[in-house]
């Protein structure tokens, strides 16, 4: 059974990231060794949606410097803390940013983390502008698109915003 207030602080959480979030997967609370939380943030990383996810405040930091490892610092995320209480807080930003934001705070209470999407970039997009090179852009588009099963006019509009 979910509380109320943690579904609530789970939609508010998203609602708030203020980046895009198309899809997410839930993912609760994340196992606490180190090394099995950053198997589960890169397989989190590999699945191209936002992550939501809870921790609590002894192993906030810890998870913090964990998505900094696997995502890198430029990343985005935002941690919410004690959703609809009196001491309520929301950093958002790159995790670096957001790391330095918790320092300076009083960190007790129970969070809600949203880790944003990694673009991955199609296999075929490289492909495509190597063709590019040596054929015209219509040329490039068919072959491309006979190479990777796609449809050439995804390849001839992606060859053609590429300038």
């Amino acid at each position: 059974m979910v509380s109320l207030a943690r579904l609530f602080s789970f939609q508010f959480s998203v609602f708030s990231f203020q980046f895009s979030v198309f899809s997410f997967q839930f993912l609760g609370f994340l196992p606490p060794k180190s090394a099995a939380c950053q198997a589960s943030l890169r397989d989190l990383k590999e699945s191209s949606v936002s992550g939501v996810l809870y921790e609590s405040p002894h192993r906030i930091m810890r998870l913090c410097e964990d998505i900094l490892s696997v995502f890198g610092a430029e990343h985005k995320v935002c941690v919410v803390k004690e959703l609809s209480k009196k001491y309520e807080a929301c950093y958002r930003g790159s995790v670096q940013e957001v790391i330095l934001q918790m320092r300076k705070s009083n960190i007790k209470g129970e969070f809600c983390v949203v880790v944003s999407r990694v673009k991955h970039e199609p296999s075929w997009h490289k492909d495509a502008l190597l063709l590019k090179k040596y054929l015209s852009c219509s040329d490039a588009a068919t072959v491309c698109a006979k190479m990777h099963d796609i449809s050439r006019s995804s390849a001839y509009r992606f060859l053609l915003s590429q300038g």
